[in-house]
């Protein structure tokens, strides 16, 4: 005796098979009760990649540890190979795409949830009305399972910069790209719910289906098209255009999508769905979680009055006093209440924080090159034409580049910190945070390199005084070198605030390559040269007269400055592994100006 479904408003009643015979065919097609463990399989896999960082952490603070380590070939070898991993180029320079470090875990885990997903057949049931279809269904398992992870990768206030010793800022390549993968599951899930109906019934089945489920339905729908959004807002150039409307639609548009998801699974009653309430559950304490720690780093860093200072090329210098701490590398968030009470700019630290007592301040020093005409710093360029003092918040600090290490930059021989515009924010604090440590016990550092390049020489009056003044106020150990290196690329003449929002810091990377000239070394006079340097000529020769040595490299600049840094440092692993002669180690921290 058949069963009938319930008549939808247009009359259409599809016919259901057996108990009996149902029972069946869910058993032998992908069981549905059981289709939780697709995203408990996601999350394991995103368990054991927490792990492998956090193994590598393990494995880098043995050299701080034992320093003897670093000039053996089990330490050194298996060394070179993951950063030669880290570094190494795929696609062609055009794409912006991640090295090989990354795209390992990525790729393996988008072709093994792809295989997973479409290996399992039939795709389909009989027909709608016998049950989901289960490929489908086995899709949105795996998209359930990636939502906790994709936002716990974007949080800059998660434990995962602890765990895996990696900053923050670099893990926002698994959130991104993650997202992009829940977007594909995601369409996977969607689409054979539409095309069965269609295709058994045609267009009154699929009305019948979106009639008798309804909520999932248009929760469904809803969230797909938040997803959508936010990952085709992400893409670099349009982030880039206004970061903070960007910053602003993107919170909104993930607790659209987060919302759709717990509304999409939270009438259902059956146990498995429960399972997915338990996900989306965690991705929301994951989300609040990470606007409580940032509300609770609020309250400790909070107010302050900052002098603006407007400098040559459309820069921006705020200087705050503030009891707050911080180390070299890190960045904070800043809010000016009176131009925007509800966005931040991010600006990376380029002062050095005196740790002489808790109770006396430190003077915080920001600069930031104006980028798109919407955003912070050029309406403070605008409003402040010389100078001025203005109130603001502050948010942070965040991030850091020597996450779980106690040794960091001092523990190697040669030290090179290469810059580019405005970059130059990251490479100073770093080189003040040498020179302060120089002549402590357990520091190796024998030579330091600052090789910073602008586009006109007027830009120089960015960090130069700072940078010499530190120099020469500071007692060096006689065997410590420094080498500041500027090198000017325009052979025009300065620009002024010439292109608020037009003249961005690729500019620097224009022109033609040139070998480098030679510069004073450890003088507080140092003269620029004109013309890019090669870059990759340089490191290529600090490598080899390194010999025996081990060698730092930092960068932060422009991304084809950055590309280039990147690439001959996996020649320069892969050199190390062959045993030529050279530096016996080089390690590469890179630092971009937009994730």
């Amino acid at each position: 005796m058949n069963h009938h479904m319930p008549t939808t408003s247009g009359g259409f009643t599809p016919p259901i098979p057996r108990d009996g015979k149902n029972s069946v065919v869910w058993a032998l097609l992908d069981n549905w009760y059981l289709q939780s463990k697709y995203a408990l399989a996601a999350t394991f896999f995103f368990v054991g990649f927490v792990g492998f960082g956090i193994f590598s952490q393990i494995w880098r603070s043995l050299r701080s540890r034992y320093p003897s380590l670093s000039h053996k070939k089990i330490y050194l070898l298996p060394t070179a190979l993951a950063r030669w991993l880290v570094f190494k180029r795929v696609f062609p320079k055009a794409w912006t795409a991640p090295r090989l470090g990354p795209l390992i875990p990525l790729g393996v885990f988008f072709l093994w949830t792809t295989i997973w997903t479409f290996s399992i057949r039939p795709y389909y049931r009989f027909q709608r009305n016998w049950g989901s279809p289960p490929l489908g269904t086995r899709a949105g398992w795996m998209a359930f399972g990636v939502v906790p992870w994709t936002l716990a990768f974007a949080s800059r206030t998660s434990p995962m910069p602890l765990l895996t010793g990696v900053s923050a800022e670099r893990l926002q390549v698994y959130h991104q790209y993650g997202a992009r993968i829940l977007l594909f599951l995601s369409v996977v899930h969607t689409i054979p719910f539409i095309y069965q109906p269609l295709k058994d019934w045609g267009a009154v089945g699929l009305a019948y289906q979106w009639e008798v489920n309804y909520q999932l339905n248009w929760t469904g729908f809803v969230g797909l098209g938040a997803l959508f959004w936010i990952v085709f807002s992400s893409f670099a150039k349009l982030r880039a255009y206004n970061y903070t409307f960007f910053v602003f639609q993107h919170v909104l548009s993930a607790m659209v999508f987060m919302i759709m998801m717990f509304l999409h699974v939270i009438k259902m009653s059956q146990p498995t769905l429960r399972h997915a309430q338990a996900y989306i559950i965690a991705s929301m304490v994951i989300f609040a979680f990470s606007y409580l720690t940032r509300a609770l780093l609020h309250l400790r860093s909070g107010r302050g009055d900052a002098s603006i200072t407007i400098l040559e090329g459309g820069v921006v210098r705020l200087d705050i006093e503030t009891k707050m701490s911080w180390a070299p590398g890190q960045w904070v968030l800043v809010r000016v209440p009176s131009l925007r009470k509800f966005s931040s700019h991010p600006f990376t630290i380029a002062s050095l924080h005196q740790p002489s007592s808790k109770s006396s301040s430190s003077t915080l020093s920001l600069l930031a090159r104006t980028q798109s005409p919407f955003g912070l710093v050029s309406e403070l360029h605008r409003k402040n034409h010389r100078s001025g003092t203005i109130k603001l918040v502050i948010d942070g600090p965040y991030g850091g580049d020597w996450i779980g290490e106690k040794i960091g930059w001092k523990g190697y021989d040669r030290v090179v910190l290469i810059s580019g515009g405005s970059g130059a924010s990251w490479t100073t604090s770093h080189f003040l945070g040498l020179l302060r440590h120089a002549s402590d016990e357990n520091s190796l550092v024998r030579q330091i390199d600052f090789v910073w390049v602008v586009r006109h020489s007027s830009h120089l009056s960015w960090f130069r005084p700072q940078l010499e003044s530190a120099l020469a106020s500071t007692t060096l150990p006689a065997s410590l070198v420094v080498n500041l290196k500027f090198f000017v690329s325009s052979h025009k003449g300065t620009s002024e605030a010439s292109s608020l929002g037009g003249e961005d810091h690729e500019s620097v990377s224009e022109p033609e390559h040139e070998k480098p000239k030679a510069t004073s070394s450890g003088s507080a006079d140092a003269p620029f040269e004109l013309g890019r340097p090669d870059l990759s000529l340089m490191l290529s020769g600090m490598a080899k007269e390194a010999v025996g040595l081990s060698l730092a490299v930092g960068v932060c600049g422009p991304l084809a400055m950055i590309d280039e840094v990147e690439d001959q440092l996996s020649d320069i692993q892969v050199a190390i592994l062959k045993g030529r002669k050279g530096c016996r180690e080089v390690m590469g921290k890179v630092e971009r100006f937009g994730w």
